[in-house]
């Protein structure tokens, strides 16, 4: 992979600051739900497990920050299964082109 891009501990979306944490203690309450991530637009977090695959990570940040988008622009307008589909799309365009996000 050419172009490995870490992922930030925040991120601007609309204008509001959203934490992104992959602590240990989210890894474990993740799990313990069987989510790869999330996103709380009520208290603008943004939460991974970064114990997944590099690959996995990458795609659950898409997704995680669409989540956002759809939050902030789209009055959480974008059903779930279709920004399912734009985020796996997305990560795999960015794969082609060597670009991926790490821990």
């Amino acid at each position: 992979m050419k172009h490995k891009v870490s992922i930030p501990k925040s991120l601007k979306f609309g204008g509001f600051d959203y934490s992104i944490d992959m602590s240990q203690s989210t890894v474990q309450q993740l799990m313990g739900r069987g989510h790869y991530g999330e996103c709380a637009g009520m208290t603008k977090e943004i939460r991974l497990d970064s114990s997944q695959s590099p690959q996995q990570l990458s795609e659950t940040f898409i997704h995680e920050c669409l989540e956002a988008v759809s939050t902030v622009w789209c009055d959480r307008g974008v059903a779930h299964d279709h920004l399912s589909i734009l985020a796996t799309g997305l990560h795999q365009v960015l794969e082609q082109l060597e670009v991926r996000f790490v821990r």
